[in-house]
C-alpha cells in the first residue's frame, strides 16, 4: 500500500506517466483506490466511535454540572418547566431557548436557533426560514435532572455498545454506496472523455482512458477526507481542479502521438 502511494506521488510529477497508466488493467488503479477508500473510511468510523466512547461516560457529570436542578413536565400536550424561569443558551452560531411560561419573552431578534415553548417548538436556520412544530398526541411524562443522570449512569455501557454498532453499520452502508457512486462517476467521465476525443479526431480506446481517470482520482480522494473534517469551498474547487489537471496531463500526450507519426510519414514520402 505504501509502495503504491509512493509510486503515485512519483507519477504525479511525471507528465508522461499516462503512457504507462493507460496500459494497466482497470483493476490495478481501482484496487489502489478501493484500499485507500476503505482505510480512510475506517479512520472516520473509528474517530466517531472513539468520540462516543470518550464522551458518553462524561454525560452524567456534564448534566450535573451544567443543567439546573429542574423538572420538565408534559401533560395534555402542554410543556411546563419547574422552576419556570426560561433557559437561554446563546452563541454567535445560534441560540437554544426553553421558555414554557404562558407569556414568553420576544425572541424574534435571534435569527438562528431552537425555541421551545409550552405548546410548540420553533426552529430557525441561517436562511431565515422558520419551522413550527405543535405538540400533538404526545404521551404525558416528567423528567428531572437527577433522573437523567441516573439513566445515563445506568445505561452508558449499552449506549456506547449500541451507538458504536449503529455508527459501524451506517458507515459501512454509506461507504459502499459512496464507493459505488464514485466508480459509476469514473466510468461516466471516461465515456465523456472518450466521446470528446473522438469528436476532436484524437480518439483513444476506452480501456486506455478509464485507468487514467481512476488513478487521477486517488489524490483528490485524500483531499476529500481532509474536507470531511475541515470543509472549505476553495478546497472543493482544488479537488476538482487536481482531478481534471492530472487526467488531462496524462491523456493529452497519448492523443498527440498518432498525429506526430502521420507527419513523419508524410515527410518521408516527399
Amino acid at each position: 500500500m505504501f509502495a503504491s502511494l509512493k509510486q503515485l506521488f512519483s507519477d504525479l510529477q511525471d507528465k508522461s506517466a499516462g503512457s504507462k497508466i493507460s496500459l494497466w488493467p482497470v483493476k490495478t488503479p481501482l484496487s489502489l483506490y478501493t484500499k485507500l477508500f476503505a482505510i480512510l473510511a475506517a479512520v472516520v468510523t473509528l474517530t466517531f466511535i472513539y468520540s462516543l466512547v470518550y464522551f458518553v461516560p462524561q454525560i452524567p457529570k456534564l448534566i450535573s454540572d451544567n443543567v439546573p436542578d429542574a423538572t420538565v413536565y408534559l401533560e395534555n400536550n402542554i410543556l411546563s418547566f419547574q422552576p419556570s424561569d426560561p433557559i437561554k443558551l446563546t452563541s454567535p452560531e445560534g441560540a437554544f431557548i426553553l421558555d414554557t411560561r404562558e407569556q414568553p419573552d420576544d425572541y424574534s431578534t435571534y435569527p438562528i436557533g431552537v425555541f421551545i415553548y409550552r405548546d410548540h417548538s420553533e426552529m430557525r436556520d441561517a436562511n431565515g426560514v422558520s419551522q413550527r412544530y405543535d405538540f400533538k398526541n404526545l404521551s404525558n411524562f416528567s423528567l428531572s435532572r437527577d433522573q437523567a443522570v441516573d439513566w445515563f449512569s445506568t445505561f452508558k455501557t449499552k449506549i456506547v455498545t449500541l451507538g458504536a454498532l449503529a455508527i459501524f453499520l451506517v458507515s459501512l452502508v454509506s461507504s459502499i454506496f459512496v464507493w459505488a457512486f464514485r466508480v459509476l462517476c469514473f466510468y461516466l467521465v471516461a465515456w465523456i472523455v472518450f466521446l470528446a476525443l473522438k469528436l476532436f479526431k484524437r480518439p483513444l480506446q476506452f480501456t486506455q482512458i478509464i485507468p487514467v481517470v481512476i488513478y487521477a482520482s486517488v489524490l483528490p480522494l485524500l483531499i476529500s477526507y481532509i474536507l470531511f473534517f475541515a470543509p472549505h469551498p476553495l478546497l472543493n474547487f482544488l479537488n476538482i481542479a487536481l482531478f481534471l489537471y492530472f487526467t488531462i496531463t496524462w491523456l493529452l500526450p497519448l492523443t498527440t502521438k498518432p498525429v506526430q507519426i502521420k507527419k513523419k510519414l508524410v515527410k518521408k514520402k516527399k
